[in-house]
């Protein structure tokens, strides 16, 4: 959808402002909470996995699996602050720019 600018009638851009802050907020809870979950379940996974190569392969897997956990939580977690951050963006906020004559505006 093509949105004017009320200043110049050029075409103006929606700003992501909320879309970064939303991926970010959301890649560290969701490492975070991916991290503590990830403690418990990829630890014992990796643990059990790794105990055929000994004790050294029990702490190598159960630090593998704790870090998945992790990164795997980050990633959903920012896609979600993505998809909130976005909805915010265009349904709540709304700032336009455009980069005709550098007016910013709600729509």
């Amino acid at each position: 959808m093509n949105v004017k600018c009320t200043k110049c009638g050029g075409n103006a851009y929606l700003k992501h402002r909320n879309r970064a802050v939303g991926t970010l907020v959301g890649g560290g809870a969701g490492g975070y909470a991916g991290w503590a979950a990830g403690a418990a379940g990829g630890a014992k996974a990796g643990a059990l996995v790794g105990s055929f190569l000994g004790p050294f392969g029990t702490a190598a897997g159960a630090t593998v699996g704790t870090l998945l956990g992790a990164l795997t939580g980050a990633a959903a977690g920012a896609a979600a602050g993505n998809k909130l951050g976005g909805m915010i963006d265009e349904d709540v906020i709304a700032a336009y720019h455009c980069p005709d004559c550098g007016h910013e505006f709600n729509r």
